[in-house]
């Protein structure tokens, strides 16, 4: 059974909080909220002290299928999709 592991990582590669959900659709949704000011605010605390630099969200604790990053001059999300190796451009 696939699953979808979301770390929410600093600026020096660790983890800062993980979480795992049963659907891309839903680990998107919980990476975004890791990466918001409401989760920061929630938890008492600010992206700037926990030194938040991105969430990711990885296919079965693996193969990482997206990443958003926080951006650090505004604050912002920044979500890139990565692109699925399986399918082929153009057809």
């Amino acid at each position: 059974m696939t699953f979808y592991r979301v770390n929410l990582l600093d600026k020096d590669g660790l983890e800062i909080a993980t979480d795992e959900r049963e659907t891309l659709a839903e680990a998107k949704q919980r990476a975004k909220y890791l990466l918001s000011d409401t989760y920061a605010a929630n938890n008492e605390t600010a992206h700037e002290s926990l030194g938040t630099h991105k969430a990711e969200i990885l296919r079965n604790g693996q193969e990482c299928v997206w990443d958003g990053f926080r951006n650090t001059s505004s604050g912002q999300l920044a979500a890139l999709p990565k692109r699925d190796p399986a399918k082929k451009r153009g057809r």
